[in-house]
């Protein structure tokens, strides 16, 4: 059934009255110059050659809607959704574009530069507006160059960033579980407190990414460069990453948080490492103050210097690794296997000896093995 052309009158008096859905209108040719249909849902609607100059139409819901020829100079577009828009020919000078959505299927005037207007679609750049907060759930927003943009807050749950350039951008506390964020530029990115559970991060940059107390959980992190990240606080539990994965600190090319890691003088201060498997890992130097590494298996692993102030080495295994002059205050120990190579140098006070449960003789060994017991 075909629906009959509407008088624009009609469809004004409607949203006067409160109405908002007018899914499919046929409004060709109708003179809507600076109407208010503010929020309106004009999905599919047949607006082709339509007057709609200097009209109100921020936050209204124009996907699949046809545009073809229609006049929207001077129109509010602000926040509009025009996925699947068809707009060949429309007249869009002076059009406030942004924040308005569009995708892959939405087709534009000729030469019109669509990924500069502020609107927000694949290969978007230079956004308009405020971006803090906005919610992008599921968007494709492949390419966007949203180099130094504010999405503090953001909802990208589920959103296609893959090669997005996010160099310097401000995400702090913004949702990212699920996204695909592959190969995305992110260098010196703030990610504070950001939910990236889940996320597809493979080959992605982050060099000197602020990653504090970050969710990576069941993140792949497969091949991403975090040289000079900052992950103080960070939870990976069940994230993945291959040789490849470069890992903060003064290392070689190829690092993996996994047996053998290199992770000299890199900063997990926090981190959530319980159960990972470090056996034979370079930690000399390492921040892994307050870290969690229950049950975590460090057989052979090298903690020279390490910072392992507040951390909790319940149950793990510490079969020949190496803790000289490793600072253990307040160092949960409690359970441990395995003897250390060498307690020389390392630094504990009563609080290590209170959560880890040692007796006497116990700590006896610990000093007589070349440990120092901080005086308070």
């Amino acid at each position: 059934m075909t629906m009959s052309p509407q008088h624009p009158h009609t469809i004004l008096s409607r949203y006067n009255d409160g109405e908002r859905v007018f899914t499919g209108s046929r409004l060709e040719q109708a003179d809507l110059r600076g109407a208010c249909l503010q929020g309106a849902t004009l999905a599919r609607a047949r607006l082709i050659g339509a007057v709609l100059t200097d009209a109100l139409l921020a936050g209204a819901d124009l996907s699949g809607a046809y545009l073809h020829k229609s006049h929207l100079t001077g129109a509010d577009l602000t926040g509009a959704d025009l996925s699947g828009a068809s707009l060949q020919g429309a007249h869009l000078t002076g059009a406030c574009l942004e924040r308005a959505l569009y995708d892959e299927s939405t087709t534009w005037p000729d030469g019109f530069a669509y990924a500069t207007s502020g609107a927000i679609g694949p290969g978007a750049s230079a956004p308009g507006g405020e971006l803090a907060g906005i919610a992008l759930e599921g968007r494709d927003l492949r390419g966007v160059e949203w180099i130094g943009a504010d999405l503090t807050g953001a909802s990208l749950t589920g959103a296609n960033l893959t090669g997005a350039f996010l160099r310097d951008a401000v995400l702090t506390g913004a949702e990212l579980a699920e996204a695909q964020l592959k190969m995305a530029y992110m260098q010196g990115a703030r990610l504070t407190s950001a939910n990236l559970n889940g996320a597809n991060i493979r080959g992605a940059y982050l060099q000197r990414a602020d990653l504090r107390s970050t969710s990576l959980r069941h993140a792949d992190l497969s091949g991403a460069d975090l040289s000079d990240a900052d992950l103080e606080g960070a939870a990976f539990r069940g994230a993945r990453f291959d040789g490849e994965t470069r890992w903060p600190g003064d290392a070689a090319p190829a690092h993996t948080l996994g047996p053998g890691a290199d992770l000299r003088w890199g900063n997990l201060g926090r981190a959530d490492l319980s159960g990972y498997d470090l056996s034979g890992a370079r930690l000399y130097g390492a921040n892994l103050a307050r870290a969690n590494l229950r049950g975590a298996r460090l057989q052979g692993a090298d903690l020279t210097g390490a910072d392992l102030t507040g951390a909790d080495l319940s149950g793990a295994d510490l079969e020949q690794c190496n803790l000289q002059w490793a600072r253990l205050l307040r160092c949960a120990l409690a359970e441990v296997t395995g003897e250390p190579v060498s307690w020389l140098g390392s630094l504990v006070d009563r609080e290590t000896v209170a959560l880890s449960a040692w007796d006497d003789d116990a700590l006896a060994a610990r000093l007589a093995a070349g440990a120092r017991m901080l005086d308070r």
